[in-house]
């Protein structure tokens, strides 16, 4: 009976250092933008900060973001800018602004928990 709970015990060393190496590995994210199963629906902005709100190329207001506001995503872009809504309005924010890559993480590690075989929106 003691060897059963070591083997249990080895499953999880191993996963622990492939979880490292995750976290150290770059996010892709023109391959993000084509891959919203990896998006969480929604963000927490992490550094208090304005952002334009722009209409037809115009630049009409700025809308301030406080740490802790809840934005929801809409769209990756490929330069890690991320399209979001708050406030009843779309505006994008830079995802370094937000917890938006932990979010992502956590996606990447459910999906691979539940065995799916899409490819991680890592650099290569």
């Amino acid at each position: 009976m003691t060897e059963e709970p070591a083997k249990p015990t080895d499953a999880v060393a191993k996963v622990e250092p492939k979880t490292k190496t995750d976290s150290n590995q770059k996010l892709d994210y023109t391959a993000l933008n084509a891959r919203p199963i990896f998006w969480p629906p929604s963000v927490l902005v992490t550094t208090a900060t304005s952002t334009a709100l722009m209409e037809n190329g115009k630049k009409v207001a700025d809308i301030p973001l406080a740490d802790g506001d809840v934005l929801q995503v809409s769209k990756v872009l490929g330069d890690g800018t991320l399209e979001v809504r708050a406030q009843g309005l779309k505006f994008e924010i830079d995802q370094k602004l937000t917890d938006f890559e932990a979010g992502v993480r956590r996606k990447i590690a459910e999906l691979a928990d539940r065995g799916s075989t899409i490819p991680a929106p890592y650099k290569t």
